[in-house]
């Protein structure tokens, strides 16, 4: 439930809520916060939508089932 109200809030296209999810993304600890945070990032066309995707792919880019999430949401 938390990941899709996250998905709802970044709807808003709020600089806030897009700090929010990213704030999800880089403090997550597990990889169901950090593909919920991802995927909401994922359809905005902001800076942070790529940061979150860089720092996603140089953490698990060696994991080719993780990286295959990845280009998944892309």
């Amino acid at each position: 439930i938390k990941n899709l109200a996250l998905s709802y809030l970044v709807q808003l296209d709020r600089a806030d809520t897009r700090a929010l999810a990213l704030k999800q993304f880089q403090k997550a600890d597990n990889m169901t916060d950090a593909m919920g945070a991802l995927a909401a990032l994922n359809n905005s066309k902001y800076e942070e939508r790529d940061q979150a995707l860089a720092a996603f792919y140089d953490r698990w880019q060696d994991d080719d089932l993780v990286i295959n999430k990845w280009f998944s949401l892309q």
